[in-house]
Formats: structure tokens, C-alpha cells, sequence
């Protein structure tokens, strides 16, 4: 697992170096503490990754006129010719062949990938960055633009390290997300200034502006690997374990997330971390049944958090049993008793609780009350400015 993310501005003949290592420092959860950085006119690049790299990244390939600079998150393969396949020393996963490709294919580039992947190139001479995402979704890719400075990268905290101002909180989202079921709202809905470049969409910057366009992939290859399995159980951890795993999923979303499935998801990751044998974990997960997309962004960021590649597959039987559901909410209610929740009333209004018991479905009132205490959580320690 790897964190990107860059500053841009063509007309400018250097960048300001030290908001990039701001966001370089606030992605060591996606990225690790290997740190490398390309500062070159206009553009100024950095990538994060857990262990030292075989090619230094960011990569450069110079070519008449400029140069192409590639950050990557993940290890796409280019789709291979049968001339290609036969070649001698060819490795259709190596950067330098992959902005090759790039100098004859362009923006296209993605659609010659296979895998999962969050990458930029910049290409100097023609004053334009191209980011792209896989369709798989895994690898996030945020972006922002204020005063002629475009900045992009792997998690939202890097980009709220470029803001002049206060972040912006869109209050009314924030009430919907908080009060809703799941999937409604996701963090680039929150922040005002952030936008998410869709999965399978690439986006172009030049001079004439920014323009995303949809992919057309190559068709993956299977992966053949037995996988590790796991069904983890309903888990009713401690009030102090349930206020340190809620922070915890706070630090990995960048904004308040919940469901009554993910303590026993953290006691199954936190397990195997602390063996540190396994790293690939393909499990049966309910919240698939909720929402896809939440259930992906869930896997993908509690899988970095923990340092687990996390693959979530539809459960054979998913059901919980309403006794089982209202232990985790007795915790989850003593949680919020024993904190001043004042702030809330400003958010949500005087009868923010009302609203909570309204709600007749126990799970969708568990993720209420989580969310509730982390939205606590979260506005003591982001300055937020909500409008």
C-alpha cells in the first residue's frame, strides 16, 4: 500500500515544498514512513510507502521537449501484446514500462491496465497531469483546486493540510450522513473543498482546464491464490475497547463512520496483526448487504489501517439477533452518557436524541449512536467551519 499525492501549477516556475511533506506526513496510515519527493518547476510530487522501493518512485522518463513523472498506489500489469508476452526482460508491471505506454497511449493509459491502482503522471512538456483509478475502487484519489493550485492524494487529511481557510463542512450533509442509512453520504460529500475522482474515471488537467472521463479496462485476470477465510462473529467488546476502536475507525474514514459489524471486524485484524503472519484475508461481510461501496471503502480502509489486504465476499446467511444488537447499544448509549454532548445540539438541534430513538431498526440506531460520539471525537480535534 502506497500514498500519493502532489501540487500542480503550471504557470508557476517552483512550488512551495513544505505544504507537500504536510501532506506527506498526514498519510502515514495509507503509506508508511518511506518518503520520496519530486520537486521539478511547476510540480511538486511525493509518494509514501510502507518498505523502500525497487524503482524509485516517484519515476521519471525523460523525452524530447520534457519529462513523464509517475506516482502509484497499487501494481497494475499492462494488458499484453502475444509480442510482448514472448519478450525477454519485459516486466508489464514496472513503472518505466508503464510511461512508455503512457508517451504512445496518453490518456488512455488506464485502459491498458489491469489490477488495482491509484496513479499521476505529469507530463512536463505539455503542461498536463493525468490521474486515474482502477474500477475496483480499493485505491482512493481526492483532488481540490484554490487559486491556480491543483493538489491531489490519497486521503482527504493531506488535502485539508492545502486549505488557506478553515475546513468547510457542509452541515446539512453532515446531519443526512449522521441520521441516514448507510452509503448516503461519503467524506467527499462532507468537505466542501474536496472532490473524489470516481473508481474506473481518469481526470486530465492542462491549461484549458480539468476534464474526468470514464474507462474502458481490459477484462482482469482471476486470482488463483487459496485465499485466508474468515466469518468474524458478533463482538461486544468493553466501553474503554469500544471508545478505542471507535476513534480508531474515525482516524481510518477522515470522518464519522459506524456499523454494528466492524468491532468484531477490528478484534479479527488486530489478532492478525499481532501474529503478523497473515496479510491477504478474504472474509464474509454483512455490511455487502447494506451498501457495496460502503462495504468496499470499508474493507479498503480498515485493511490500511491494519495493514491487511481486505477482500469482502456476501455472506452464505446474514442475520443478527435483536438481543445480540441491543448489548452494543447499551455500550454504545453508556458511551454517550458519560461525555458532554453539548456541541451536537448546534449540529443536529435540541432534539437530536429524539430523532435517534425515533428510529425503530436497532442496527441503523447503533450507527447512529457510534457516529454520534465519533462526531464528538472529531470536532475536538479538526477545525471545522460549518455552513
Amino acid at each position: 500500500m502506497s500514498a500519493i499525492a502532489g501540487m500542480v501549477n503550471w504557470n508557476r516556475e517552483s512550488i512551495d515544498s513544505r505544504p507537500l511533506f504536510e501532506m506527506s506526513r498526514a498519510m502515514l496510515l495509507r503509506g508508511g514512513a518511506h518518503r520520496d519527493a519530486d520537486l521539478h518547476g511547476g510540480t511538486a510530487l511525493v509518494q509514501n510507502h510502507a518498505a523502500p522501493c525497487r524503482v524509485r518512485m516517484p519515476c521519471s522518463l525523460p523525452y524530447e521537449g520534457g519529462r513523464y513523472t509517475l506516482l502509484l498506489d497499487g501494481t497494475p500489469t499492462l494488458a499484453l501484446s502475444d509480442e510482448e508476452l514472448f519478450a525477454p526482460f519485459y516486466d508489464p508491471s514496472s513503472p518505466e514500462e508503464i510511461l512508455r505506454a503512457y508517451s504512445s497511449l496518453g490518456g488512455q493509459i488506464a485502459d491498458a491496465l489491469r489490477g488495482e491502482y491509484a496513479l499521476a503522471i505529469a507530463d512536463e512538456g505539455r503542461a498536463e497531469l493525468l490521474l486515474a483509478r482502477s474500477p475496483e475502487g480499493g485505491r482512493p484519489l481526492f483532488y481540490r483546486e484554490e487559486e491556480g493550485l491543483f493538489c491531489f492524494a490519497s486521503e482527504i487529511r493531506a488535502l485539508l493540510r492545502t486549505l488557506l481557510s478553515p475546513t468547510r463542512i457542509d452541515a446539512g450533509q453532515l446531519r443526512t450522513h449522521l441520521l441516514s442509512p448507510y452509503g448516503v453520504c461519503f467524506g467527499e460529500d462532507l468537505y466542501r473543498d474536496v472532490e473524489s475522482l470516481p473508481a474506473g474515471h481518469s481526470a486530465l488537467l492542462s491549461r484549458l482546464g480539468l476534464r474526468i472521463f470514464q474507462n474502458e479496462p481490459p477484462s482482469p485476470i482471476p486470482d488463483q491464490r487459496p485465499p485466508d477465510f474468515s466469518c468474524p462473529e458478533l463482538f461486544f467488546p468493553d466501553e474503554d475497547t469500544l471508545s478505542r476502536m471507535l476513534t480508531e475507525i474515525l482516524y481510518a474514514f477522515d470522518y464519522p463512520q459506524f456499523d454494528y459489524l466492524m468491532p468484531a471486524l477490528l478484534r479479527e485484524l488486530s489478532e492478525r496483526r499481532a501474529r503478523g503472519t497473515v496479510r491477504d484475508l478474504v472474509f464474509e461481510d454483512g455490511a455487502l448487504c447494506m451498501n457495496i461501496r460502503y462495504a468496499h471503502e470499508r474493507a479498503d480502509r480498515l485493511g490500511s489501517l491494519y495493514g491487511v489486504s481486505l477482500t469482502p465476499v456476501a455472506p452464505q446467511r446474514f442475520f443478527a439477533k435483536e438481543r445480540e444488537l441491543r448489548k452494543l447499544e447499551r455500550i454504545l448509549r453508556a458511551l454517550l452518557g458519560s461525555v458532554d454532548t453539548a456541541p451536537l445540539r448546534q449540529l443536529l438541534g435540541e432534539d437530536w436524541s429524539v430523532q435517534i430513538t425515533r428510529e425503530k431498526n436497532t442496527a441503523r440506531r447503533i450507527r447512529m449512536e457510534g457516529m454520534v460520539y465519533q462526531t464528538l471525537v472529531w470536532m475536538e480535534h479538526v477545525p471545522l467551519m460549518l455552513l
